[in-house]
């Protein structure tokens, strides 16, 4: 009950001020793989890091997305890709702020798919990246962005949100 008050105020805060444009972000995927200091969420959250939690709050989606030596326009579509980027990163043992669940270690139980914060991860720096996690969570939950971020993050979200939200 009381992570389900902090998330209600939170998601007010935001909606309350949405004032200001979307943040437009340049992401280059051929960075991102050749240096894994430059994956596509670190490049997110370095470009977005010092943006008001409401200046992202919009209608559509929090970010314009363009590609480096690409020629997308962001219509959703590659805004929908940067954030399957985001998880796809976060997920893939690259970065060291997510663990598999101990089940998923041990490959018994549930919640094999899911993962938890890695408690040696606790400098203000990666603090400030657990903050912009949340964020980006918060945001996907606000109306639309829930289906998006269900389709781009499936491990993240219950059968029960994805249904409810698809």
């Amino acid at each position: 009950m009381v992570k389900l008050e902090y998330m209600s105020t939170y998601i007010n805060a935001l909606q309350a001020d949405a004032a200001g444009s979307s943040r437009s972000v340049l992401l280059d995927r051929r960075k991102a793989v050749s240096d894994s200091r430059n994956v596509v969420f670190l490049q997110l959250y370095r470009q977005l890091r010092d943006v008001p939690p409401r200046r992202l709050r919009q209608e559509d989606q929090a970010w314009m997305v363009r590609f480096h030596h690409e020629g997308a326009e962001d219509a959703g579509g590659p805004y929908r890709e940067s954030l399957a980027l985001l998880s796809a990163d976060l997920e893939s043992g690259q970065l060291p702020l997510l663990l598999p669940t101990p089940n998923a270690r041990d490959d018994v139980g549930d919640n094999r798919d899911k993962f938890v914060p890695n408690p040696e991860c606790r400098s203000a720096e990666e603090l400030r990246i657990f903050r912009f996690i949340g964020t980006v969570r918060a945001l996907a939950a606000c109306g639309d962005g829930m289906s998006v971020w269900a389709r781009a993050h499936p491990t993240s979200c219950t059968n029960d949100a994805r249904r409810s939200h698809a």
